[in-house]
């Protein structure tokens, strides 16, 4: 049961917090802001986004309070899922010692698991382009995004018969990182908590 909820609130609360943080991405790699996919993450995210600069300022030209938002949200949406499943599990919810750190450190991994989506997708609808729609507009601002990671990989693995091979090699470390690195250090921090439980 516990894990039916946690699946619902991660995809909801996923999303939206994935959409922060492809904002906030989009700024630090100076994507212009004319293109759909910006545009979008503009007018899904201004509700929360413009209150929270009132209160948190930039620094050197970065929306940090759209950054603090993600990990503020990662963490409070762990903090609901745990405090769901002590709750389901007969422990003492939100009195429980442990809850606040585990969930802050619960936070940053699905902060960084947001990240490893947020390249990944990048990364293969780039690969998708490349080989269905060159030079499409959005290729620019989906390479932008990887670009600190891609391009290392591209030194070393040169276009075979002018396909870059770059893009899946990345996906296959990611997936790596993704799937076996992130489910590890969720189960080790769900067991200081309910060990058993996960």
């Amino acid at each position: 049961m516990a894990n039916a909820i946690n699946f619902i609130l991660d995809a909801i609360g996923g999303f939206f917090l994935l959409t922060l943080l492809t904002r906030f991405i989009l700024q630090v790699v100076r994507a212009p802001f004319s293109n759909p996919l910006a545009q979008f993450t503009i007018k899904f995210t201004n509700w929360a986004v413009i209150p929270a600069r009132k209160i948190i300022p930039g620094i050197k030209g970065y929306d940090i309070a759209t950054l603090l938002l993600v990990f503020l949200g990662s963490w409070l949406l762990k903090a609901l899922e745990l405090f769901i499943a002590l709750t389901l599990h007969g422990g003492l919810g939100w009195l429980s010692p442990q809850i606040i750190p585990v969930s802050f450190l619960a936070g940053l991994v699905f902060s960084l698991q947001l990240l490893l989506y947020l390249w990944i997708g990048s990364t293969f609808m780039i690969a998708i382009l490349s080989w269905t729609q060159p030079g499409h507009p959005l290729s620019s601002v989906l390479y932008a995004i990887v670009r600190p990671l891609l391009a290392p990989i591209q030194r070393i693995i040169p276009p075979v018969s002018g396909f870059d091979l770059a893009p899946l090699v990345l996906i296959l470390i990611l997936q790596v990182v993704l799937y076996f690195v992130i489910p590890s250090l969720e189960v080790s921090l769900h067991q200081l908590l309910l060990p058993g439980v996960w």
